[in-house]
């Protein structure tokens, strides 16, 4: 059998260019469905990049603020651990504030109990003769004055003693008052009252 080819001569040229190929066309969705699939890829490569970028920010965070406080929490330790020294500091600065004697008040009391004819002469503070050890001192307030003659009668010496025994504020502070030295003169009558704290 003859195969007669009725078409001009242009149309049958065309047939035999595509045939040139591989024989056959791509069809047009192929190459827009792998520039979508290239393009999903690189959208999803830039979010884990993103992602691994965040995740990296957040890890050195963590660890700074671990480090942070692993340092407060070596802190908060080491002055847990002085916790008990600093309480017996202050316990011992509460009982020294307690303890404290408050020198205007008494001196205020000293006066108040000062008999009017009583002129003093001197206040001093010293170590009292029967102490018992040296870390245990007892202070000793010693009280000198001096009232004139002709009025020894009233025995202004021995009524300020009973004023300071009386006194509640200074007897707290000295409880042992007694009458060291009374010297009387030709003018005048000396003498000293002995204050101790024990």
């Amino acid at each position: 059998m003859i195969e007669v080819n009725l078409l001009p001569v242009k149309e049958e040229i065309k047939p035999r260019a595509a045939q040139k190929g591989l024989g056959f066309s791509i069809p047009k969705f192929i190459p827009r469905g792998f520039a979508a699939a290239v393009g999903v890829l690189a959208l999803l490569y830039a979010y884990s990049l993103m992602q691994a970028t965040s995740a990296s920010r957040s890890l050195e965070n963590n660890t700074r603020t671990l480090r942070e406080l692993t340092e407060s929490d070596q802190q908060a330790k080491a002055i847990e651990a002085r916790l008990p020294t600093l309480r017996e500091r202050a316990a011992v600065f509460q009982t020294r504030l307690e303890k404290r004697k408050l020198w205007s008040t008494l001196l205020q009391e000293i006066t108040l109990c000062c008999p009017e004819k009583v002129q003093l002469t001197e206040i001093s503070l010293g170590v009292a003769r029967a102490s018992l050890s040296v870390s245990q001192q007892a202070k000793e307030l010693l009280i000198k004055g001096y009232y004139l003659a002709g009025e020894h009668l009233e025995s202004n010496e021995m009524t300020f003693t009973t004023r300071l025994q009386n006194s509640k504020v200074f007897a707290a502070e000295y409880p042992r008052i007694v009458i060291a030295s009374t010297d009387p003169q030709a003018l005048r009558t000396d003498f000293a009252i002995r204050c101790s704290e024990q």
